[in-house]
């Protein structure tokens, strides 16, 4: 799953879980194609945070946008983002 934001939704933000169960965000830049004209990632990260500096003006309120609209992960992962918000 992905979520839009920054300036007319320029960037792609998608979460992904490897077989070792750790967990990066990748960011795509719809202003910037690769070779085959598709969005091309501009950052990979271990943490929302990390993954949007520098991109928009207010990281606090983006990466609460973020993630409370990321899908959930698939089931036994412990995430403070995510799984934390589905425990309350």
């Amino acid at each position: 799953m992905h979520v839009l934001f920054g300036p007319l939704n320029r960037y792609k933000i998608t979460k992904v879980t490897t077989r070792f169960n750790v967990t990066c965000y990748f960011v795509q830049d719809a202003e910037c194609p690769d070779e085959l004209d598709l969005p091309s990632v501009i950052r990979q990260s271990p943490t929302i945070q990390e993954a949007i500096e520098g991109l928009v003006e207010d990281v606090e309120q983006t990466t609460r946008y973020i993630a409370d609209r990321i899908i959930y992960p698939v089931y036994g992962c412990e995430c403070d983002y995510c799984c934390a918000a589905r425990r309350r």
